[in-house]
């Protein structure tokens, strides 16, 4: 368990060194960041700090969620993400710490199911920098792993839950569980 650990901390750590470092080299080659669209009226000016890579497009209104509660403009996104961002903090800092410790955890999951290559090559996702930004996918991402995980060790029970949780996640966590109900029965 403690090199399994070791491993997908390690895919975990460089996978991120690469991926922040072609995010943040292709952020700071914009003479003027480039901005999402309603980050100037919510946030002010986008300027070049570090975490500003990290913290773009929902991000904004998980934030806004976190520290105003939901508003007209927020109803699209689901608590579960917001409530863990509120628990740990309720920062853009603990926003992007809570989608980094989701995404290793998840990690985690894929070695429990496919193995090593398996944590290389989803740790190395061109698409990897939205489990490290203020997104919820890295929590759904773990929330997906766990109920494979369970279904595959035929917990349905606990599978089940699981899957009912992740409708707090994502529109997509909601048919998680009947899909998973469908197969097994």
């Amino acid at each position: 368990m403690k090199q399994t650990i070791k491993y997908c901390f390690l895919c975990f750590l460089l996978s991120r060194l690469i991926v922040l470092g072609v995010a943040y080299a292709t952020f700071y080659s914009f003479d003027t960041p480039p901005a999402p669209p309603g980050y100037a009226e919510t946030q002010g000016p986008l300027d070049r700090k570090p975490l500003n890579v990290l913290f773009f497009y929902d991000s904004v209104h998980y934030l806004t969620i976190v520290n105003e509660g939901y508003g007209l403009f927020q109803t699209a996104w689901f608590p579960l993400y917001p409530l863990l961002i509120r628990l740990t903090g309720g920062t853009a800092a603990s926003a992007v710490a809570v989608s980094n410790i989701m995404f290793f955890l998840g990690l985690l999951a894929v070695f429990k199911l496919g193995g090593r290559k398996a944590v290389l090559l989803t740790s190395v996702s061109p698409i990897g920098i939205v489990f490290s930004a203020a997104y919820s996918e890295s929590l759904f991402f773990l929330h997906l792993f766990m109920v494979f995980c369970f279904f595959e060790g035929a917990e349905i029970s606990i599978c089940r839950y699981i899957g009912r949780a992740g409708g707090d996640v994502q529109v997509t966590g909601l048919g998680v569980d009947r899909c998973f109900g469908v197969i097994y029965f």
